[in-house]
């Protein structure tokens, strides 16, 4: 897939491993080289919002710091509560 021979992997719920998640929106916040985007790193903060089918609000983050891009995710400040079964 793609033919640029990169691997591709399922992104999972970080809360509970759902396989099968929506995107919800993105948003960039400036860091100003300053530590002032809301994570540990100096630089900017992309943040998916993300919604696995088990109803949890979670966020796929892309955060730049020194030249470096790190990847996390995180509970969303977002409030719905989770489907039960």
């Amino acid at each position: 897939m793609g033919g640029l021979g990169f691997d591709a992997s399922v992104i999972e719920c970080p809360l509970c491993k759902d396989g099968f998640n929506h995107i919800k929106g993105t948003t960039t916040i400036s860091g100003d080289d300053d530590y002032k985007a809301g994570w540990w790193g100096r630089g900017d903060l992309t943040v998916i919002s993300m919604e696995c089918e088990s109803g949890h609000k979670w966020e796929l983050c892309l955060g730049k710091h020194k030249g470096n891009v790190y990847m996390f995710g995180r509970k969303s400040k977002r409030t719905r509560k989770a489907k039960t079964t």
